[in-house]
């Protein structure tokens, strides 16, 4: 559960109705005082009532109606938390009276306990794959070739792994492989399925906002799979980050990594990241936890657009997802965070809007860090009447108080890294470098 935590700084401030029928926390005509500030910085927590009330034991206490017409008669006010104070005339707790002594200390205690529990909702990392695991292919958005999807699943049983396929990756129904339904459906189906240990997606394109809604984050919580994508399934990547708190894994999509076609390019950076993330061999070479993702030896390096050392937990992906998910209840958690964004095929002044949605909503204020990715096909077509990507990035960037490193290697690009959403992390903007700091798959000894 989310948790709300309030500290109390207002002395004329009085508790009306702390918590209302629905458990949502207000203060005065439902809204905090501007003074009430939150005891971990730069956030607020959420609490639904009645998580509150079994964390402290006081269900009993709320709904036994024989102890609080007791406690009336006695000209005693009932414990704070009480929705029905709003209808009895001892709803008002003045700072400093005796009932406020009487009560502060629970409420205290109660925002102790959960304070600890709000630092870390408890993530839970999806146990690493070994050969002989089985992935399940899916299509979240838009289907995929058969003949792309035939050549990848034997390449990856070639690696040692088996391979399942849903019916609809291939099919069509206009720009998507299924209907809503249907596709929510069929990808918790691969959660549920206890012989599936890695769910990958066949594509992007467009779709997984249109069925997030319809997933069963539960579900997904108490079954953690490897995940993962790019690009649409950004998408996916922040719901389940929000709702389910697994860490999942912003990376090629497998498809694209084993391609039919020889094209001559060099994609061993994405193979070799994707799967050093994923793969349990990968961490029994290491001598620490985590990983470095950098641009060192690639043709395009990167930039430091605010020197600086930031930690923060790894969320983002791609610019149009995150906009076009931003004031729904699966947005893009942004403060104590390290963001980082990338696109394709968007002219300067959509990417400009997407940032200037971001930055009005107050979502660009706090992170830990930024990195800027790769933004393909993003440049003017008019540079007389535009201006430059470059210039976007500087206005909204160059003065924040935060590490800022642009052309970072994520994004619709071939050096196209994989970063576990969820994971600590170290941006050293400075250096150009991002550190993951912890394993983010459990691995067997």
């Amino acid at each position: 559960f989310d948790i709300r935590i309030l500290r109390v700084t207002h002395p004329a401030w009085q508790f009306h109705n702390p918590m209302d029928t629905t458990g949502k926390a207000h203060g005065q005509n439902g809204k905090p005082p501007e003074s009430v500030q939150s005891e971990c910085p730069g956030r607020w927590w959420s609490v639904g009532f009645e998580s509150l009330s079994q964390v402290m034991g006081l269900r009993r206490t709320i709904k036994t109606p024989w102890r609080n017409q007791l406690r009336r008669a006695k000209g005693i006010p009932v414990h704070p938390l009480d929705p029905r104070l709003s209808r009895s005339s001892h709803g008002a707790f003045l700072p400093g009276s005796p009932s406020m002594k009487r009560t502060m200390p629970i409420v205290f205690a109660v925002v102790a306990c959960l304070c600890g529990c709000a630092a870390n909702k408890g993530y839970i990392k999806p146990p690493a794959l070994r050969p002989g695991d089985t992935i399940a292919f899916v299509a979240p958005a838009k289907w995929r070739d058969a003949g792309a999807v035939e050549f990848t699943r034997q390449k990856l049983e070639e690696r040692g792994y088996r391979v399942k396929i849903d019916d609809s990756v291939s099919d069509k129904h206009g720009y998507l492989s299924a209907p809503d339904e249907e596709r929510a459906r069929l990808f918790m189906q691969a959660f549920e399925d206890p012989e599936v240990d890695a769910v990958f997606p066949v594509t992007g394109g467009y779709g997984t906002t249109r069925m997030i809604d319809l997933l069963n984050y539960e579900t997904i919580r108490k079954n953690p799979k490897v995940l993962i994508g790019y690009s649409d399934i950004t998408g996916l990547h922040l719901a389940i980050q929000k709702k389910a708190r697994v860490m999942t894994f912003h990376s090629p999509f497998a498809t694209y990594m084993y391609r039919t076609e020889d094209d001559g390019k060099d994609r061993s950076y994405m193979f070799d990241h994707m799967w050093g993330a994923i793969e349990s061999d990968a961490y029994s070479e290491r001598t620490e936890p985590g990983w470095v993702i950098s641009a060192d030896g690639l043709s395009t390096p990167t930039t430091t657009l605010v020197p600086g050392v930031a930690r923060g937990r790894l969320t983002g992906g791609n610019l149009s997802l995150i906009h076009a998910m931003h004031g729904t209840p699966f947005e893009m958690e942004t403060d104590g965070m390290i963001l980082f964004f990338e696109d394709v095929g968007e002219d300067p002044y959509r990417i400009d809007r997407f940032f200037s949605q971001l930055e009005l909503s107050g979502s660009l204020d706090n992170p830990a860090g930024v990195i800027i990715g790769r933004f393909r096909g993003c440049e003017t077509d008019d540079p007389e009447n535009s201006f430059k990507l470059a210039d976007v990035f500087d206005q909204y960037f160059k003065n924040r108080p935060y590490p800022v490193v642009k052309d970072f290697p994520v994004g619709h690009v071939i050096d196209n890294a994989s970063y576990p959403m969820g994971a600590m992390a170290e941006l050293n903007a400075t250096a150009g470098t991002l550190r993951i700091l912890e394993n983010p798959v459990s691995v067997e000894n």
